[in-house]
């Protein structure tokens, strides 16, 4: 076991050869030293030569390093807070979790309310991921034609980042209706909760599709 774990960087933060990595998506950025690995913010702030799925991601790590108290009990409740590197371990050895220290497992405690202290900057991160996720996946084809479907004044088209604002988040979702930014967490039980499958012959295929991407949606996948 290498030393950077010993310090604290989950083990799944290493690539095969034991050295710690970035674990954005796309991104091949190796700390190869201790040095390299305490200057992780300043790469995870950098978007040269990233793609936006990488920049987000960087900007939830960014996010998933200021955590400071534990999502499943007190510790760092205190108002002194945890070194965000002990509370994944802490999280690991006492809760056999590591969703603190993975991006999927983050999402989902911050959609589910496990992490208020979530920025504005963190949160738009977040949303712009699923956006990205989806556009680049046949999700996205199975959701414009459902919605041609449903919605008459809806033209078959490719949806952009504006149309997916509005389908992924619609105001009755939002926590606080049109009082809440577009990138405000939705409950997991609500995420496209106005789009349930209605008894016609669209809700044979659409159901399998609408329960997939709610349950992307509620563990972090999307």
């Amino acid at each position: 076991m290498s030393a950077l774990v010993h310090e604290g960087c989950p083990p799944h933060w290493h690539n095969s050869e034991h050295i710690p990595i970035c674990i954005a998506s796309g991104c091949s950025r190796t700390f190869e030293s201790l040095s390299a690995f305490r200057c992780r913010i300043a790469h995870w702030h950098s978007q040269q030569n990233c793609s936006l799925r990488t920049i987000s991601d960087h900007q939830i790590l960014l996010g998933m390093g200021v955590q400071r108290e534990c999502p499943y009990c007190n510790l760092g409740q205190s108002g002194v807070g945890v070194y965000v590197l002990d509370l994944f371990r802490h999280e690991e050895l006492d809760h056999e979790s590591h969703s603190m220290s993975t991006i999927e497992g983050f999402v989902a405690l911050v959609r589910r309310g496990h992490n208020v202290s979530a920025t504005d900057a963190t949160k738009n991160a977040i949303f712009r991921r699923m956006v990205q996720i989806i556009t680049d996946s046949p999700m996205l084809a199975l959701l414009s034609q459902y919605l041609t479907f449903r919605m008459t004044n809806l033209e078959r088209k490719t949806l952009d980042f504006e149309d997916l604002k509005c389908i992924l988040s619609p105001p009755v979702n939002r926590p606080n209706g049109l009082e809440s930014p577009y990138y405000e967490p939705i409950k997991p039980e609500d995420f496209l909760s106005y789009l349930k499958p209605e008894g016609d012959e669209r809700a044979v295929w659409w159901e399998p599709v609408w329960t997939n991407l709610r349950s992307r949606y509620a563990d972090g996948r999307i």
